[in-house]
């Protein structure tokens, strides 16, 4: 999402995302690698390239829409990765962090992997890993020092 904002200039935040892809039914035909610094689980390639497929040069109309809704892509090799290492079959997609704010983007993934996914109460828990790493390290003495903090 930071690359379409600061070097493509497609949006202007993060959170325009969601409301451009909904404007269009798919992608058109257009998929988004976004490897621009490698390609990372599970496949640990730092030569790897991004690249975005299937776009056509000479699109009657430009649509910021479907290169937006190509973006929201999911990764099932990821999931499919720990399935084989767990012998175990995902039932629910449990996340958190800063893409459950997207619920385009986890439903899309839910679909493609056949598998629900269930939003938390707190979309964000790294602060409060962060805190109880704190905590625990004894950078913080109890948690009023950390309340405080």
């Amino acid at each position: 999402m930071q690359w379409l904002r600061d070097q493509i200039g497609l949006i202007r935040s993060a959170a325009e995302i969601e409301a451009l892809a909904l404007r269009v039914p798919d992608s058109g035909g257009v998929y988004f690698v976004p490897a621009f610094s490698g390609l990372f689980a599970p496949y640990w390639r730092s030569d790897a390239r991004g690249v975005i497929v299937g776009s056509p040069v000479q699109r009657a109309r430009p649509s910021r829409a479907r290169d937006a809704r190509s973006d929201l892509l999911p990764n099932r090799d990821v999931l499919h990765a720990m399935e084989r290492g767990l012998r175990h079959r995902a039932r629910v997609i449990k996340a958190d962090g800063g893409a459950t704010a997207n619920d385009t983007l986890m439903q899309l993934q839910a679909t493609s992997l056949a598998c629900p996914w269930c939003a938390p109460a707190c979309r964000d828990h790294v602060a409060r890993v962060a805190s109880a790493a704190g905590l625990a390290s004894g950078l913080w003495s109890d948690l009023e020092q950390l309340r405080q903090n």
